[in-house]
Order: structure tokens, then C-alpha cells, then sequence
């Protein structure tokens, strides 16, 4: 982790019976970022770096994740949106930008259809309206059920070798540091917890239908590398204040794999909403 992040303040909410970990860095318009699926909310910290002068950044840890509890009977996507709106409310800071990731801007987009007096703005990466394909939910089930069963050697193995489809081609490789940070991250998840995790992204219900009900300013970020990137044209296409930057040579995970351009793009959106001239309807790459 970034030595300059280690001073984030942590702080927890106890939401439904379940402990809600979160770091809280900075001053100024709230800002709450969701990870995606065996990450952190530390996912964020590079672009938190570059924002917390002029934001408050609170990055969550998801039910399962970080430093979260979670329930041993289960959870739906349905409860975790539930649980963020109530979460964004115990700030008392008026309307949140929200920023996810995957999993995280699934979620994202859901508190805003449904708690929208609660979402000033949105920017979403590499989540489209759906829920993932049979293909990737089964692969996601074996995977949770390899962390929570496997002893360390094969368990290590197993999130080796799932790691590239996250990324761009040849990231892991170039970036040996970085891979194996994030690595750590997912093999530090609870045991108890991660076959529950896996379970997560299939009980999520399409919203394709309902993305022009999400009228606040929204940014849509796919890496060019991401094969559901074809969802970007269509989603901006449908919600009536989006904007789409396509991020060259990034994968899933791209913050990870265009740290610079993610944060300098999720900055000058965040600016231009907060002086009131967030272009819509737009469309760039980067």
C-alpha cells in the first residue's frame, strides 16, 4: 500500500447487524467509492492521492471484503445496494458522488435508480446494466470455493491464475509489484467469507431498461481491453448526462492498469460537475 495513504482515517457504520469498514481522507463534496468482486476499497487509493485536496474520499470495503463483516447466510446484490444508501445517509453530507468498480459500480448504479436524492453524480468502470454471463458466474463460484477450501500452495495457484483476466495483456508481467499487492489482497479474505462473495454478482437482475431514469451527470469508463466494453456506447447512449471515455490499453481492472489516466479522468469529471458544466452525452478515448 502507498505509505502516503497509511493515514487515512478508518472508520466503521453498523448497517443491518454488519460491520461497514470504510477509510475516510480529505475535505470538501463527498465522494464514496465501491471495489469490485475479492478487491478493497485501498483500489482506490492512487486516484484518492489525487483528489483528497478538494474531496472527501471514503472508500468502502464491501460486505465479505477488507475489514467488513458479513452474513454467514449470504447476501444479494439487492442487499448490498440497500446497505451503501443507507450508509452514504449516516454521513449526513448531502449527495455523494459514487465511483465503482465491477461489482462496485453494478452497485453504484442501482443506489442511484433507487436512492436518487442520495447521488449528486455517478462514474462507473467496466460495469455494464446486466448480470454476467452463466460462464463467468460459474467461474466465480470455483474460484470462491478454491479460497475458501484449497490449502495455501493451491490456493495461492488458483488466484495466480485468474488474476490476467483482470488486467490488460502482459500487466501482470510488466508490473510484478503491482500483481502481487493485489495478489495479497485477495488471498487475505476470510475464508468464511469468500465463497459467499462469489455468489454476490449472480443475483444481479438487469437494469438495461431503467438507465435513462439515471438523469444526475455520469461517467462511464471501459478499458479497451475489457470485452464487455461494447456496453459503454450503449449505455451513454441511454442515460441522458453520460459520458463514455474508453481507457487505452486497460483491462478490468483499470485502475490498476492506467492509474494515471483514471485518476486524471474521475478528477476533471468530478471538477466539471462540481463547477456545473459537466459536458453530456460525450464520448473520448484515453
Amino acid at each position: 500500500m502507498n505509505a502516503a495513504y497509511d493515514h487515512a482515517s478508518e472508520g466503521s457504520a453498523e448497517i443491518g447487524g454488519i460491520r461497514w469498514a470504510y477509510t475516510d481522507r480529505g475535505n470538501g463534496p463527498l465522494v464514496v467509492f465501491l471495489h469490485g468482486t475479492f478487491a478493497s476499497g485501498a483500489m482506490y487509493q492512487d486516484v484518492i492521492l489525487t483528489l483528497q485536496d478538494r474531496y472527501r474520499c471514503v472508500a468502502v470495503d464491501l460486505p465479505g471484503h477488507g475489514r467488513s463483516g458479513f452474513n454467514p447466510d449470504g447476501w444479494t446484490l439487492e442487499d448490498v445496494v440497500e446497505g451503501v444508501g443507507a450508509l452514504i445517509s449516516t454521513f449526513d453530507a448531502g449527495p455523494a458522488t459514487l465511483v465503482g468498480l465491477s461489482q462496485g459500480g453494478a452497485v453504484a448504479m442501482r443506489v442511484a435508480l433507487r436512492y436518487p436524492t442520495l447521488v449528486g453524480a455517478l462514474v462507473t468502470q467496466g460495469a455494464g446494466p446486466d448480470g454476467p454471463a452463466r460462464e463467468a458466474v460459474d467461474a466465480m463460484a470455483a474460484f470462491g470455493r478454491a479460497l475458501a477450501e484449497a490449502d495455501g500452495e493451491r490456493r495461492r495457484a488458483a488466484a495466480v491464475q485468474i488474476q490476467p483476466a483482470f488486467h490488460a495483456s502482459g500487466w501482470v508481467q510488466a508490473h510484478p509489484q503491482a500483481a502481487e499487492q493485489e495478489l495479497s489482497v485477495i488471498l487475505r479474505h476470510d475464508r468464511r467469507a469468500v465463497a459467499l462473495v462469489a455468489q454476490v454478482p449472480g443475483t444481479a437482475d438487469s437494469i438495461e431498461e431503467q438507465l435513462n431514469q439515471i438523469t444526475c451527470p455520469s461517467l462511464i469508463m471501459w478499458g479497451d481491453e475489457d470485452p464487455r466494453a461494447f456496453w459503454g456506447p450503449k449505455m451513454v447512449a441511454a442515460m441522458p448526462a453520460a459520458q463514455l471515455v474508453i481507457v487505452e490499453h486497460a483491462g478490468h481492472h483499470l485502475n490498476s492498469d492506467a492509474p494515471e489516466v483514471c485518476a486524471r479522468e474521475i478528477g476533471r469529471f468530478l471538477d466539471e460537475v462540481h463547477a456545473g458544466h459537466a459536458a453530456p452525452q460525450s464520448s473520448e478515448r484515453a
